[in-house]
């Protein structure tokens, strides 16, 4: 069986920066999208929890859900057209008709915009900038390429 890939594009906001969320304590965040394209790093730490995790794991939910609704309606179309000449077959018998009535996912749908909730901030240790919540900003936040802590 062969590979199949799919391309999602995910929305960014007015500053080209990408909304991510932590698997760990789901919070959001976002940071450029050029630095999570680029992916220099093996792991990203949360900027807010502080854990690494691999870059794959910072996905929004809405971005999963997506990506899952283009593979099952890939899925639906592949079967729907393996499975049509066996049904012309059977149709063409004379002992009975067979009708197949293949699901249909919502992959038209269009993905969330990023909020604009967040505040812009640099964390001097590797010259980054990312922007997180007004609340996690005075908390204090973590670099997310090397965990540093940044207050």
């Amino acid at each position: 069986m062969s590979n199949i890939s799919f391309e999602l594009s995910i929305p960014l906001d007015k500053d080209s920066f990408i909304e991510l969320e932590c698997e760990y304590c789901r919070n959001r965040f976002m940071i450029s999208g050029e630095e999570f394209q680029n992916g220099d790093f093996m792991h990203l730490f949360c900027p807010i929890c502080g854990l690494p995790n691999q870059l794959n794991t910072f996905y929004t939910t809405e971005v999963i859900e997506k990506s899952r609704e283009i593979a099952r309606q890939w899925a639906y179309d592949y079967l729907q057209k393996s499975l049509d000449a066996s049904m012309k077959a059977i149709n063409r018998g004379r002992f009975g008709k067979m009708k197949m009535q293949v699901p249909k996912a919502n992959p038209n749908k269009e993905l969330f915009e990023p909020s604009n909730s967040y505040v812009m901030v640099t964390v001097n240790c590797c010259d980054l900038k990312l922007k997180v919540r007004e609340v996690d900003n005075q908390i204090g936040v973590y670099c997310p390429k090397c965990g540093g802590c940044h207050i």
